[in-house]
């Protein structure tokens, strides 16, 4: 079976419809092998509603809410078949679901209905990048946030993020540089002024809003993984 997998919730009338949406349990399995070995991020885009993964019979999380991306990070050998099993859980819409304040669509469906991935760590990464505009009296006031995760030893991680306006220059700033040790995260968040550049639309001039962004670090000579834009 390929996923995105998601059981077809037909027919949606009479006794069959209300059985459907009662919910049901879905598996899913897979087997994994990786030729190097490390730790590694197992990526859910989207499982409906309720998920629950083991690796090799050892449960390694769980999770609840579709459409919520989450990962696990075990640590793989290299060359060993693991054996991956997914438990999607979407039973009970009314009242539990809607008790805890998820609300469905037009219909109670479940299962991995977005992409599953893979990817080995580096031993550090710069995650989850993330822009905040807000224009006030011509200026663009930007604030940038991104985690830097080490895993290995103390090393200085020194982020740079960059706001381009589309055709009109570049604004660059650099993170301040942040000493971490061990398995800790750590916030790196600066903050940017800027005239943005104005565009003609029917209505006159107006301000750009959207700007291009990217991130980049380096530790201890080489590029840290997981920088997003």
């Amino acid at each position: 079976m390929q996923v995105p997998y998601v059981p077809n919730a037909w027919p949606v009338a009479g006794k069959a419809g209300r059985r459907n949406f009662s919910g049901s349990v879905g598996w899913y399995r897979t087997t994994v092998t990786v030729p190097q070995g490390g730790v590694y991020a197992i990526r859910f885009e989207s499982v409906n509603h309720r998920a629950a993964v083991w690796l090799d019979g050892k449960l390694i999380g769980e999770h609840k809410g579709v459409y919520m991306p989450f990962e696990l990070r075990p640590t793989l050998a290299a060359g060993h078949k693991y054996l991956l099993v997914v438990r999607a859980d979407w039973r009970n819409p009314v009242p539990v679901m809607k008790r805890e304040g998820w609300h469905r669509g037009w219909f109670n469906y479940g299962g991995i209905n977005r992409e599953v991935t893979i990817r080995r760590l580096q031993a550090s990464e710069i995650e989850a990048p993330f822009v905040h505009t807000r224009l006030a009296s011509g200026v663009a006031h930007v604030a940038l946030r991104v985690r830097v995760q080490n895993r290995g030893r103390t090393r200085t991680i020194a982020p740079q993020g960059t706001l381009r306006p589309p055709r009109r220059g570049a604004a660059r700033r650099a993170v301040p540089r942040a000493d971490r040790a061990g398995p800790e995260a750590a916030p790196c968040s600066p903050r940017l002024s800027m005239c943005p550049p104005l565009r003609r639309g029917r209505r006159g001039l107006r301000p750009f809003t959207t700007f291009a962004s990217s991130c980049r670090a380096r530790a201890a000579g080489r590029a840290a993984s997981g920088c997003g834009s």
